[in-house]
């Protein structure tokens, strides 16, 4: 039950960032699309995804056949997702905000922020970091890890309409963004030599 609550959150999340781009004009390159989980060396995991997210109502179905380059043991389509410039949508929502960076948060109490010279008081606290200010509720500072990823733009490339996330350990994402192919290439695949 609560992946379905997940699932239908998030549908609700792309409803209302797709209103916000639409009131405030933001030109974002928002559009709607269909997102992929896919694997080149096992499909059993994506059999059992997509049995899992058809059986909660999740519009999602296995499948073989993707836009990618090469060939894959399978996939699960996700449809109706959605993809924009993250910067854009942030940048144009950013023109009505203060914000302090480059300030380290001591603690955060309530609507109050202290840091070592001030104490900010605001009706909506966001955290922008890449690691939180300690937060005991959960200990979820404490599950947290760094990991590292590339991220490779190339022009004059194939489009891909989909977005495309490989779970193999060495898998590749790609979207695309405005005109440029976004292969994203995580830190553990192996070095490709000329000529491969």
């Amino acid at each position: 039950m609560k992946v379905r609550l997940y699932a239908l959150a998030n549908e609700e999340d792309i409803r209302e960032y797709e209103r916000l781009i639409r009131k405030l004009n933001i030109d974002c390159q928002f559009e709607k699309t269909a997102a992929y989980l896919y694997s080149t060396q096992n499909a059993s995991v994506l059999q059992e995804e997509a049995k899992a997210a058809i059986s909660l109502g999740i519009d999602a179905f296995l499948t073989r056949e993707t836009e990618l380059p090469f060939s894959v043991k399978g996939a699960v389509c996700f449809r109706n997702q959605a993809q924009f410039s993250t910067l854009e949508f942030v940048k144009r929502n950013a023109q009505d905000l203060e914000m302090w960076e480059h300030t380290q948060v001591l603690r955060i109490r309530g609507h109050q922020v202290i840091t070592k010279d001030s104490v900010l008081t605001a009706n909506k606290i966001v955290m922008a970091a890449h690691y939180p200010v300690k937060n005991v509720l959960g200990f979820y500072f404490l599950r947290q890890h760094q990991e590292r990823s590339y991220v490779l733009a190339r022009s004059g490339c194939d489009q891909v309409k989909g977005m495309y996330y490989g779970i193999d350990k060495e898998g590749l994402s790609f979207r695309q963004a405005d005109i440029l192919y976004l292969p994203r290439i995580y830190m553990w695949l192996p070095v490709f030599r000329s000529g491969e």
